[in-house]
């Protein structure tokens, strides 16, 4: 639970990281920087707030690059599954309950949150889809900009005159919402700029920004960066619709959008859909002042942008490595109780300390260990045969020729107190004789009470 917590935080600095990058190379290069290029640095933000990269790197890392070395044969004690003893002294391996609930707390408000919107958006469909437009001008309108914009989904219009801007919404099935007080003449600026928005799949990215905003709703900043995605969204629309038109339509387009900011919009307003026009003033005039603006794209400037993010991204990303337990260090009083032990399993990484731990009431051993029932020692080769060994067979027999084979050796242990020690080595055994030879030690797994 608590590598959770960290993998959430990590992946929380690497897109704040990037974002915080993208506001400010944004806010100083302005005037060079296109709408579409600010979308797609917008979309690898979002990439790193969702994607576990540092889980992923973590992996990667352990898989090729990193060998487990073991601790030294005393180096494992079990102690109720909560403190360890290790060569190095005895460590806690908890998680305090005020983090449990915090943790708890904020599993279930995000369960909530996306049940809540999941309702919402079941009941605005059935409100806006009650109404098929089937006007065949409309109708027509749409399949020739469909054709044009090479769009070869399907794509359904409805009419509803609850809001006075058009809007989008939809993912596998995205519909358009017109108002029936439009000049007919401008249906075909409408239209295709709802038609840009599913063309850049803008819905999926405005749900998955908003994924966002409710899994990392302790970050202040993905607040601005839910808003910043939905500005930049519109721009990048306008950017884009703008290509395919003549400077009259370009003039008609801004009017429209005076047009509708001028109206009012009595009964929705919601991050589910993709509007037209939103009654913001500033960002409004942002959308007059860049019709018919066309910024030429800087290359240098934007590979730079790219590499520099890329860069910040990493320092989250490859700062992640997840312990295995809190381990915090605590004096020696005594209490340690054999008997209220788990299996612990204790490996080094370098300077990093992991182990497997188990509940007390744990009786899960590896399969092979089973065999213990019938000796304290045996040997195991690399294609899966097990060999019974002898205390007589540490000595190598005179009259044998010796055939050795590789695999591992395993001693069985017991204490006093009423649990065991396993040992394994890596080594070779002669298949004649069993005598073993270069053993050298991997691992200890200490058991209280035994488990065999």
């Amino acid at each position: 639970m608590k590598n959770l917590v960290l993998l959430l935080i990590s992946m929380s600095a690497a897109g704040t990281l990037s974002f915080i990058l993208y506001l400010a190379l944004s806010t100083v290069f302005d005037n060079y920087i296109s709408a579409r290029f600010r979308y797609g640095c917008l979309k690898y933000c979002l990439l790193l707030y969702l994607v576990p990269f540092p889980l992923l790197k973590y992996f990667i890392y352990h898989q090729y690059f990193n060998v487990s070395k073991p601790l030294s044969e005393n180096a494992i004690i079990s102690l109720g599954g909560k403190f360890v003893q290790t060569s190095s002294g005895f460590y806690l391996n908890s998680i305090g309950h005020l983090q449990k609930i915090l943790i708890g707390l904020w599993i279930f408000t995000l369960s909530v949150v996306i049940f809540y919107e999941i309702i919402t958006f079941v009941r605005f469909h059935r409100k806006v889809s009650q109404n098929i437009l089937s006007d065949p001008r409309i109708i027509k309108i749409l399949k020739i900009l469909l054709k044009e914009m090479k769009l070869k989904r399907k794509v359904t219009v409805y009419e509803n005159n609850f809001t006075a801007s058009p809007f989008t919404y939809g993912i596998f099935y995205p519909s358009i919402v017109l108002t029936s007080s439009w000049d007919k003449n401008d249906l075909h600026l409408i239209i295709r700029h709802e038609l840009q928005h599913i063309r850049s799949h803008d819905f999926l990215f405005r749900q998955l920004a908003f994924l966002v905003l409710i899994l990392h709703c302790y970050n202040p900043f993905v607040y601005f960066f839910f808003h910043e995605l939905k500005e930049i969204q519109e721009l990048a629309c306008d950017e884009n619709v703008m290509k395919y038109l003549s400077r009259e339509d370009q003039r008609r387009y801004g009017y429209l959008l005076i047009m509708i900011a001028a109206k009012e919009e009595p009964e929705m307003k919601s991050n589910i859909t993709l509007m037209f026009s939103e009654k913001k003033r500033d960002f409004f005039k942002k959308r007059i002042k860049r019709i018919g603006v066309f910024v030429k794209p800087k290359y240098v400037l934007n590979i730079s942008i790219i590499i520099i993010m890329i860069i910040i991204s990493c320092i989250p990303v490859f700062a992640y490595n997840p312990p295995t337990a809190d381990l915090r260090s605590v004096p020696w009083t005594g209490f340690f109780n054999p008997a209220e032990g788990a299996q612990i399993s204790v490996f080094n990484h370098g300077n990093e300390i992991t182990y497997i731990a188990y509940d007390d009431e744990c009786d899960t051993i590896p399969s092979d260990e089973n065999f213990f029932k019938y000796t304290d020692t045996f040997f195991i080769t690399y294609n899966g045969e097990i060999i019974s060994v002898e205390p007589t067979d540490i000595q190598a027999l005179a009259n044998c020729s010796h055939t050795f084979v590789n695999g591992t050796l395993k001693k069985h242990l017991r204490n006093s107190r009423g649990g065991c020690s396993v040992k394994t080595y890596k080594g070779k055994i002669c298949k004649k004789c069993n005598y073993t030879k270069n053993l050298s030690l991997e691992s200890t797994v200490t058991y209280s009470p035994c488990q065999h």
